[in-house]
């Protein structure tokens, strides 16, 4: 079976520090990774990376971001 393509964007949206008081409402939360998803339709991607106020691979509007540096036997 053929994996589904998955395109990715860099979205302007950056992610916001977790301290900031109004970050501490749930609603206030969301908007950012709203804002997103509305850049990655725009720019007919599945997805955008959001980067963190520091200019760090943070998440995607829709998942979490990870990767793995060295696969060793468990």
């Amino acid at each position: 079976k053929t994996p589904k393509t998955v395109s990715l964007g860099i979205s302007r949206i950056k992610k916001p520090l977790g301290n900031l008081p109004l970050m501490q409402c749930k609603t206030m939360n969301c908007l950012p990774s709203i804002m997103a998803k509305i850049e990655a339709k725009e720019k007919g991607v599945s997805d955008c990376i959001m980067l963190s106020a520091s200019g760090f691979v943070s998440e995607t509007y829709s998942s979490n971001l990870f990767w793995v540096k060295k696969l060793e036997n468990c």
